[in-house]
């Protein structure tokens, strides 16, 4: 299956249990393509590569902030029925920045080749994560998504589209590591230039 898996915590429920009709769980490996990035891929073996340099400046007392930026320069046009039922923040943010934001921040586990470890703790790393407040994220529209809205989607000239296809947010964690540093994601869509980063 592509993503979206749900379009929320129910529907992607709903489906998982769905599955399990027809598989069995260790038949199913359910993945973020994004993770198949080599950029996004090489994060983990990075760290762990370099561990004895990285782990002592690799937290709170170090590193100033981190940013996780990928913008693009295409709108969505002809997506526009996808992305008015998910917008930036599922398309992305919620995803595969979410899982970059993990890979960063996660204890590593003593082999990052056990999968099992690795998501244990991607998990701790985002149960650390501070719920998100009204005033952490940013969320825009560029100029020509509601025509085109109302064009794709033969919509009325007065309708008026309240999804996002920019999103920048301010995540902090309450781990011990990273207490007090912010972390900064950004995703748009029609923006002034194609570019994905980590800057630490």
């Amino acid at each position: 299956l592509e993503k979206p898996f749900g379009h929320d915590l129910e529907s992607a429920q709903q489906l998982a249990a769905e599955l399990t009709s027809f598989f069995r769980e260790e038949e199913m490996y359910r993945v973020d393509h994004y993770l198949g990035k080599q950029a996004v891929a090489h994060i983990l073996p990075f760290r762990d590569q370099n561990r004895q340099f990285l782990d002592p400046i690799w937290n709170r007392h170090h590193v100033e902030r981190v940013e996780i930026v990928l913008k693009e320069t295409v709108d969505a046009k002809g997506r526009t029925s996808f992305y008015e039922q998910y917008g930036v923040i599922r398309d992305v943010l919620q995803n595969h920045l979410t899982e970059a934001l993990m890979f960063l921040t996660m204890e590593l586990p003593a082999n990052v080749s056990k999968a099992e470890e690795v998501l244990q703790c991607k998990l701790q790393a985002f149960q650390s994560l501070r719920g998100l407040e009204k005033n952490s994220a940013v969320l825009g529209q560029y100029q020509a998504y509601a025509s085109q809205v109302q064009e794709e989607l033969q919509k009325a000239q007065d309708y008026i589209s309240t999804t996002p296809t920019f999103a920048g947010v301010l995540i902090h964690s309450d781990s011990v590591r990273w207490e007090g540093v912010p972390f900064l994601l950004t995703s748009g869509k029609a923006l002034d230039e194609r570019v994905g980063y980590v800057r630490v």
